[in-house]
């Protein structure tokens, strides 16, 4: 090969493929494929770059947004239909979800993360009428909801199981017995679940939820799960019963159900009392109620941290 002429497309496919994977599949994809050229489309249809495709943006103030129109457009009309065979996950925003579902059959499916989903996006394309009806019920194994805390999404057709459901993650806030109305109602619907996350912040609640409350209310209705990775904060008022309690007291309820790799500890604002539960490791990106009681650990994915100046306290009791 002559060096002065040599082109990148002079290089053997390995490395090409090599290369091209260091790229963001996505953008190889739009600006790649269909440049008229046989050998490259070859290489570009790799699994490398067909089997997760990642349809949303992230703002610098964490807002999820589509890609562009112009983006997506060419993603519906010309390069969806070539690659569906292929494809396993798609990461959506909920407005453009039926676009791209639309686009093509993906027979291949079984993952599926949509962001900002409202109750009007649940309503219309999880409902027995929904086009989409046999990719929720038959392919989605592993599910991901993210809403702007609209929590009644979690209502919509409570009264069908999901049976075929092997995954499940769940991010958002509740406020007084919202997590006992629309979380655990929708959990119990998943009795085959294999893997769950929850990232769930509860406000003014009447108890905290603890080991006990998680054993009876979520595990013991999922016989099948191996993994289960959570952190759950809950907000309740100072009362006599509080006031007594201290971390080991919250630690003891998981060391009685068998789950050992657990870290609790109390925090207190003003008149409430904040009860944080975690899996260990930390596996989140966010904490917030953290007050002067800061477990000694290290927090890898931690990226924004809610941190408040409280009065001095006793180290482990409330009182």
């Amino acid at each position: 090969m002559d060096q002065s002429s040599a082109t990148f497309l002079d290089l053997p496919d390995e490395i090409l493929l090599i290369i091209l994977k260091k790229l963001d599949n996505m953008d190889v994809l739009y600006s790649l494929l269909d440049v008229d050229n046989q050998r490259l489309d070859t290489i570009i249809l790799h699994k490398a770059f067909t089997k997760t495709l990642n349809f949303i943006l992230t703002t610098t103030t964490d807002d999820v947004l589509s890609i562009a129109d112009s983006m997506l457009n060419r993603y519906c009309f010309n390069i969806l239909p070539k690659i569906d065979h292929n494809v396993t996950s798609l990461i959506l925003e909920a407005e453009a979800m039926e676009r791209i579902l639309l686009a093509a059959d993906y027979p291949s499916l079984t993952e599926l993360k949509l962001f900002n989903v409202t109750d009007y996006i649940v309503s219309h394309y999880f409902a027995v009428e929904s086009p989409f009806r046999l990719i929720f019920q038959q392919q989605i194994t592993d599910l991901t909801l993210a809403s702007n805390n609209d929590i009644n999404i979690l209502l919509m057709n409570k009264n069908n199981n999901l049976p075929n459901m092997k995954c499940f993650s769940l991010e958002c806030r509740c406020s007084t017995n919202q997590y006992d109305t629309h979380v655990l109602p929708l959990l119990r619907r998943m009795s085959n679940l294999e893997e769950l996350s929850l990232n769930i912040i509860n406000d003014k609640r009447t108890s905290f939820v603890d080991g006990t409350q998680i054993n009876e209310n979520i595990l013991v209705h999922m016989p099948r799960l191996n993994k289960f990775t959570f952190y759950i904060s809950t907000e309740t008022k100072l009362n006599h019963i509080v006031h007594h309690l201290s971390n080991h007291d919250i630690q003891r309820t998981f060391t009685n159900i068998g789950y050992q790799q657990i870290c609790c500890f109390l925090n207190r604002i003003s008149n409430n009392v904040i009860c944080h539960v975690f899996s260990l490791p930390f596996a989140f990106d966010y904490l917030e109620y953290i007050g002067n009681r800061f477990p000694s650990m290290i927090f890898n994915h931690v990226i924004e941290l809610a941190v408040h100046d409280m009065h001095s306290e006793s180290p482990d009791r409330m009182g």
